[in-house]
């Protein structure tokens, strides 16, 4: 490898090193302080950085926001869909969806509370991300029905009702769960009840039962 090749090598990985510097120290920030009221001037102040070199890697403020919120979302519906190729039940998908939501709680929780107020675009990749996971919800929900008799619903419908229950739960945290983990403490209730709604006869229905 030539000296020039070699120093491009060098800047390359500079940069990268500088971009994942700046999506983890904005995570943190967002997390911490809210998505709307962190500043770029903040991220930079806190990774040790220029500010000129946040712009240099993400043009506006809206892009580095979106980045950050594309880059958790990637994971969580990575890591749901891995389980595709092992024809995982309903249970699995949602069981799955929760642990990934717990490792990004806070954050998630942020974006839950402050979504109706963030910029289109931003709106957009979340809502992507969603239908990922709603894509995985209902083909494990066809596979199941054949065996054991669930309720055909709309998926629409079905995938709204589970974000809607989580998102409640989320929002309202410091209710449920004060100082601790909500979708820890109530993840697997949450799981269970949802399932009965899809089940052939709903044991919530029967019982009065809810989350």
């Amino acid at each position: 490898m030539s000296v020039n090749s070699s120093n491009v090598a060098v800047r390359q990985e500079q940069k990268r090193q500088t971009r994942e510097l700046i999506l983890r120290t904005a995570y943190l920030l967002f997390e911490d302080r809210g998505l709307l009221a962190t500043k770029t001037s903040d991220i930079a102040e806190a990774a040790h950085i220029s500010h000129g070199s946040v712009f240099a890697h993400f043009p506006t403020r809206d892009q580095l926001l979106e980045a950050v919120i594309e880059d958790v979302g990637r994971n969580i519906a990575t890591r749901v869909q891995e389980g595709s190729g092992r024809k995982q039940t309903a249970r699995d998908v949602l069981t799955t969806h929760v642990k990934c939501l717990t490792e990004y709680e806070a954050f998630y929780a942020r974006l839950v509370s402050e979504g109706p107020f963030l910029p289109a675009a931003a709106r957009r990749v979340l809502v992507e991300i969603q239908s990922a996971i709603a894509t995985q919800l209902d083909e494990a929900l066809s596979r199941e029905r054949p065996k054991k008799g669930a309720r055909v619903l709309p998926i629409d419908l079905v995938f709204n009702t589970w974000i809607g229950l989580l998102h409640h739960y989320l929002v309202n945290r410091d209710l449920f769960a004060p100082g601790q983990s909500v979708l820890s403490k109530m993840g697997p209730r949450l799981v269970d009840y949802f399932m009965t709604l899809t089940s052939p006869t709903s044991r919530a229905d029967e019982k009065g039962e809810g989350p």
